[in-house]
C-alpha cells in the first residue's frame, strides 16, 4: 500500500476514534455494595439532610437550607501544580425516608458547565440481617465515552469509600478503580499505538507508547 493509502487510513481511524470517544449520551448507572453494618449505622453516612458526609471524595463541607429541602455541597480538588479548584453544587431533597432512602435532584452548580454533570441520584438501604445492602443510582447529563467510564468508576469509588467508612471509620477506596481504570488505560494505549503505527510504522508506535508510559510513571512516583 502506498504512503497515501496509509495516510488516508490513519485519518479515517483518527476521525472514527474522535467520533466514538466524543459521542455524548446521558448516563444512567446503578451499583450496589454490601456493608457489614446494620442500617442504623449506615444511614447517618448517607443522610444529606444532617448526616456526616466526610467519606465523600473531595468534600470540604455541606450545608442545609432552613426548610431542609435544599442542600449545598462544597467540593475541592488539587491539580498537579498544587493549585486548588473549588465548586459548589445545590440539590433538592426530593425524597427522604429515614434509614431507607435519600433521593436528590440537582438544583444548581457554581462556576462549572452543567451539561455533563450529575443530575440526580438516590441511595437506598436494604437490611440483610446485621448487614446492609446499599444501592446507588445516578443520572448524569450527556457525557462522552470516557465520561461514561469515569462516571462508573466514580460510583464504584464512592461505594467503596462509604463501605470502608461505615466498617472501619476511614474512607479508604481500596480497589475501587479496578478494571474500569485498567480498561481505560489499555484502550488509550492501544489506540495511540495503532495510530502511530499506521503513520510511522509499528516500531515508532511502540517507542512512542513506551515514552508515554514512562512519563505517567514519573507522575506516579514524584507526585
Amino acid at each position: 500500500m502506498s504512503d497515501w493509502g496509509f495516510l488516508v487510513i490513519a485519518v479515517i481511524a483518527a476521525a472514527s476514534m474522535l467520533m466514538v470517544f466524543n459521542w455524548r449520551r446521558p448516563v444512567r448507572l446503578t451499583r450496589t455494595t454490601m456493608v457489614a453494618r446494620p442500617v442504623s449505622d449506615v444511614w447517618p453516612a448517607i443522610d444529606h439532610a444532617g448526616g456526616d458526609l466526610s467519606w465523600q471524595q473531595h468534600l470540604i463541607g455541606h450545608s442545609t437550607s432552613s426548610d431542609d429541602a435544599v442542600i449545598t455541597i462544597d467540593y475541592a480538588i488539587k491539580r498537579d501544580d498544587g493549585s486548588q479548584v473549588d465548586w459548589s453544587m445545590q440539590f433538592n431533597i426530593v425524597e427522604r425516608v429515614e434509614c431507607s432512602l435519600i433521593r436528590l435532584q440537582r438544583a444548581g452548580i457554581e462556576d462549572k458547565k452543567t451539561d455533563d454533570r450529575l443530575l440526580c441520584f438516590d441511595i437506598k438501604l436494604e437490611p440483610k440481617g446485621n448487614n446492609t445492602l446499599v444501592k446507588l443510582s445516578e443520572v448524569w447529563g450527556p457525557r462522552s465515552l470516557t465520561g461514561l467510564a469515569l462516571a462508573h468508576m466514580d460510583a464504584a469509588q464512592s461505594l467503596s469509600r462509604l463501605k470502608s467508612w461505615c466498617e472501619t471509620g476511614a474512607a479508604n477506596p481500596k480497589g475501587s478503580k479496578g478494571w474500569t481504570s485498567a480498561i481505560i488505560s489499555i484502550a488509550s494505549l492501544a489506540a495511540t499505538a495503532a495510530a502511530f503505527s499506521l503513520l510511522m510504522g509499528w516500531q515508532m508506535g511502540l517507542i512512542f507508547v513506551g515514552l508515554l508510559v514512562l512519563h505517567e510513571l514519573g507522575h506516579l512516583i514524584f507526585n
